[in-house]
């Protein structure tokens, strides 16, 4: 399963910490602004738990930090393949294709529940489908 969050680097928790006292931010306040308990913030700025990512884009919005910035210029792979992972799955949602895709695995799960299993024909390139029961295995 594809990673959730990221660790803050030191130099990113220092810059976000410098933004905050600059603004007179308080920790009560950027939780209250990102629906999280203040314990979160300091474990996040503490470097203790790892933060999600959805939660660095709204802090990145709410500070107006750019990511380079808050990155030392070298943003994390992960977070870019995040990126590009949501872009592709909106894609997905907005083109229809979502709902495509959600009818086929329905119908797949449908088909295994009924004992059918599949064959990759790599020559013919499609899957051919041979029923079988499981107890002859």
């Amino acid at each position: 399963m594809p990673k959730k969050g990221i660790q803050l680097p030191t130099k990113s928790i220092e810059s976000i910490k410098n933004y905050l006292t600059i603004h007179h931010i308080t920790h009560d306040e950027l939780a209250h602004q990102l629906k999280v308990t203040p314990k979160t913030i300091n474990n996040w700025l503490s470097g203790r738990t790892t933060i999600e990512f959805k939660k660095l884009d709204e802090i990145v919005k709410l500070l107006g930090i750019g990511l380079e910035e808050l990155f030392d210029g070298e943003i994390p792979q992960e977070y870019i393949f995040h990126q590009e992972t949501a872009h592709v799955a909106w894609w997905l949602y907005k083109t229809g294709l979502a709902n495509l895709f959600h009818k086929a695995y329905r119908k797949v799960a449908e088909l295994f529940m009924k004992r059918v299993s599949f064959v990759l024909l790599p020559k013919k390139g499609f899957f051919q489908v041979f029923e079988h029961d499981i107890k002859e295995g």
